[in-house]
Order: structure tokens, then C-alpha cells, then sequence
């Protein structure tokens, strides 16, 4: 999985949850579940994505 479609999985994640992260804000407390999820899950796929940039970057400078 390149680099763009990872970022683009993030995206599609988080994109959906702005409508629940509106109702939440109007003091609705499931959506606030389901944003808090989504939180997460995306925070997970950051950091395998910022992990997979370090070493791709890493790899890229031992080449050179």
C-alpha cells in the first residue's frame, strides 16, 4: 500500500465522523462514542504511517 492510498484510508475514516462530531457538539453523547473511536483508529493508522515514512526515508538515505 503505497503511502497516498494509507493517508487516503485515514481520511476516508475520520470524513464520515464530522457528522457525528456535529451532534456531539450539540450535546448528543453517542455520536461523541463513535467520534472517540474513529479517534483512535486513526491515530493508530498515523502512526504505522509515520513509522512506515521514517523507514522508507531511512532505507532511501542508506542507499545514497
Amino acid at each position: 500500500m503505497t503511502t497516498k492510498e494509507k493517508l487516503q484510508e485515514i481520511l476516508d475514516l475520520l470524513t464520515p465522523i464530522l457528522a457525528d462530531a456535529d451532534k456531539f457538539d450539540r450535546g448528543m453523547e453517542s455520536p461523541g462514542t463513535r467520534v472517540r473511536v474513529a479517534a483512535s483508529q486513526a491515530s493508530k493508522l498515523l502512526k504505522d504511517l509515520r513509522a512506515s515514512v521514517q523507514e522508507t526515508r531511512k532505507s532511501r538515505k542508506e542507499q545514497a
